[in-house]
């Protein structure tokens, strides 16, 4: 629960809707409720292996997406 925390905490301090291309690093876990929503730029997410369940509307309104 900590490293979501941190995750969240770090995700709200950038400017992630300015980002076209995000990777998670190797130790998340789990992703929360509409982390990349309202994301127009982004196109590409890569998620580690490590990751164990993401939340609900995780892209909604980040219609650029195609590569997960």
């Amino acid at each position: 629960m900590k490293r979501m925390l941190i995750l969240t905490a770090l995700l709200l301090m950038l400017p992630l809707c300015a980002l076209a291309v995000v990777t998670l690093p190797a130790n998340v876990t789990e992703v929360g409720d509409e982390a990349f929503a309202n994301c127009p730029k982004l196109t590409d997410v890569v998620f580690p292996d490590s990751l164990e369940s993401v939340g609900a509307n995780l892209f909604s309104g980040s219609d650029a997406v195609q590569s997960i």
